[in-house]
């Protein structure tokens, strides 16, 4: 979502938590709340991806034996 990744990113680029909350209008617990949610779902997406890329390289070596 556009609000995730806004807060991601602005996290990543080490602005403080203060400049963060007051842009959404939460407090620094919901921030931090929002943030690590965030995260958590980019390493879902990632693990999702490598997880597929072994299955390709998988049966790639099957048929190729």
């Amino acid at each position: 979502e556009p609000e995730e990744v806004k807060l991601v990113w602005l996290r990543a680029c080490q602005v403080r938590w203060k400049p963060i909350c007051h842009r959404f209008s939460v407090g620094r617990t919901t921030a931090w709340q929002r943030w690590t949610a965030a995260l958590t779902k980019v390493a879902a997406r990632l693990e999702e991806s490598t997880e597929r890329q072994n299955q390709t390289a998988s049966r790639a070596i099957a048929v190729m034996q």
